[in-house]
């Protein structure tokens, strides 16, 4: 394994990601066996973690969802049998041993976020928070992994500079994507703030959040083996929050 790239397919399946990975592999090896300096090739061999995609490239399986990869991975491979005038192998490596590919997989994962969590943070940070928003949310459409550092330095940024409608609307973006960020009690203090200030103290998404923070008290009283005192909401010690006041749940 030499090198790894983030395909940028969102909602792919698993088994369309294990089929880009062979459609790379077949490609470059193509390539390298077309390059006569490297001298002749004796044999090629294609190792994989994935006995379902192994057995459909042997014609063992029948592929379905993913039968015009497959059909394009065996035209790849009949294009390498040719220039390489050698047979190919598909050959199973245990997934216990295969850690350096896994490893490989999480980097290239993880650099595509932080380059487009990079990009949007230099945007909120030049004062320019929409673009940053409307970053993120690209970033999302393209199958980049949600950042909650990325997202939790915007919702400060915006919480300092008091700009509540993208606090609003990073805020949600955090929910979309199913962010931890937003089920932090400063966040969502902070959030119900946002709504005030924008003359919104009532509706379905204050109420939603009012829920979650009585919902999150709850269990840490629980945990704690303490009690909120009867006839009063708990309140999460969140601290005061943009307005003066601190948000009574």
């Amino acid at each position: 394994w030499q090198g790894a790239r983030y395909l940028e397919r969102p909602g792919a399946s698993s088994m369309a990601a294990e089929y880009e990975g062979l459609l790379l592999g077949l490609g470059a090896a193509t390539r390298l066996a077309g390059n006569r300096r490297q001298g002749a090739v004796a044999s090629v061999a294609v190792y994989g973690d994935c006995k379902m995609l192994l057995r459909q490239m042997c014609g063992e399986v029948v592929a379905r969802k993913t039968a015009p990869l497959q059909r394009e991975a065996s035209r790849r491979a009949e294009a390498l049998a040719e220039a390489s005038r050698a047979p190919i192998q598909f050959r199973h490596v245990p997934r216990e041993r295969n850690s350096w590919a896994d490893s490989l997989a999480r980097g290239a994962i993880d650099a595509f976020a932080a380059a487009h969590s990079g990009r949007s943070l230099a945007l909120a940070r030049a004062g320019r928070r929409r673009d940053s928003l409307c970053a993120l949310r690209h970033a999302r459409g393209r199958g980049a992994p949600c950042g909650d550092a990325a997202l939790e330095e915007l919702l400060c940024l915006c919480e300092a500079a008091e700009d509540w409608p993208v606090y609003l609307d990073v805020y949600r973006e955090a929910e979309a994507c199913g962010s931890a960020v937003a089920r932090l009690a400063p966040r969502a203090h902070a959030a119900l703030a946002a709504f005030r200030a924008t003359g919104v103290s009532r509706g379905r998404e204050p109420e939603a959040i009012r829920r979650n923070l009585r919902s999150a008290a709850k269990r840490a009283a629980a945990l704690s083996g303490t009690r909120p005192p009867a006839g009063r909401p708990a309140r999460l010690g969140a601290g005061p929050v943009p307005g003066g006041a601190a948000e009574r749940l």
